[in-house]
């Protein structure tokens, strides 16, 4: 997801890690729903277009 321009702060919070060491981590309570949608519409379509042998026709960044 990286290489397609998904933010690591949105990566992370798909993979629910936590940012204990960040302060601004304990007052930011935003769950950043729209973003990880986002993220995980553009991953399936980058998973799909693998399974479907087309994987380097579909170049296209995330975008949120």
């Amino acid at each position: 997801m990286a290489s397609g321009g998904v933010p690591r702060f949105v990566i992370s919070r798909i993979l629910n890690h936590s940012e204990e060491k960040n302060i601004t981590a304990v007052y930011d309570r935003y769950g950043y729903d729209a973003e990880k949608r986002a993220a995980m519409e553009f991953w399936n379509r980058q998973l799909s277009a693998i399974l479907k042998g087309k994987a380097g026709t579909n170049c296209r960044r995330f975008a949120m």
